[in-house]
C-alpha cells in the first residue's frame, strides 16, 4: 500500500462524527459522552455553557476512532432537558455533516438529527442509568443483609 500524500490527508470537516451517550459511574449523577476528538471543544463549550461539563475524562480507543470522552453532570433540576439543548445546538452546527449517533445499544446513521432526536438519546440513557443505579442499591443493600444475618463472622464459612 502507498503512503498518503498531504493531499490526501483527512480535515476536520471530512472526519465522521461520532456522538456516544452512555450511562456514566453508578450513582454519580452523570452520562458519559464520547465523541470525536476534532469536535470535542465545541460540544465541552457548549456543556460549559449550560453547566453540564464535568470534565474530559480520557481518550477511549475503538477500531475505527479515538473517541475523546466527557463526563456530562445530569443530576441537578432540568439538566436533562439543558443537554437536549446541547445536543441540538451540537447538531445544527454540524448540519449536513454525518453523524453517528450511538447509545448503549443503538446506532444511528444520518445527516440530521432534530431535537427529538437528542431527547430519545437521553431518555434511553437516563433509563438504563436509573436501572443500573437500582441493581447497584439493590446488590448493596443484599449485601448488607447478608452481612447482618451473621454478625461476628469475617464472611468466612467455618
Amino acid at each position: 500500500m502507498l503512503p498518503m500524500s498531504s493531499d490526501d490527508e483527512i480535515t476536520d470537516d471530512q472526519r465522521p462524527i461520532i456522538v456516544e451517550l452512555v450511562p456514566g459511574h453508578l450513582g454519580g449523577g452523570e452520562f458519559t459522552l464520547r465523541v470525536t476528538p476534532a469536535y470535542e471543544p465545541e460540544l465541552a463549550e457548549l456543556l460549559r455553557e449550560n453547566d453540564l461539563y464535568g470534565g474530559e475524562l480520557l481518550k477511549f480507543s475503538v477500531p475505527v476512532t479515538v473517541l475523546a470522552v466527557i463526563s456530562v453532570a445530569v443530576s441537578a433540576d432540568g439538566a436533562l432537558t439543558k443537554l437536549a439543548d446541547v445536543l441540538k445546538a451540537f447538531f445544527a452546527h454540524n448540519d449536513g455533516k454525518e453523524i453517528t449517533l450511538r447509545s448503549h445499544d443503538t446506532e444511528v446513521k444520518t445527516t440530521g438529527f432534530s431535537r427529538r432526536d437528542a431527547e430519545r438519546l437521553i431518555e434511553t440513557t437516563a433509563k438504563l442509568q436509573a436501572q443500573w443505579d437500582q441493581q447497584s442499591l439493590e446488590q448493596r443493600a443484599q449485601r448488607a443483609a447478608d452481612g447482618e444475618a451473621a454478625p461476628g463472622t469475617d464472611g468466612e464459612a467455618g
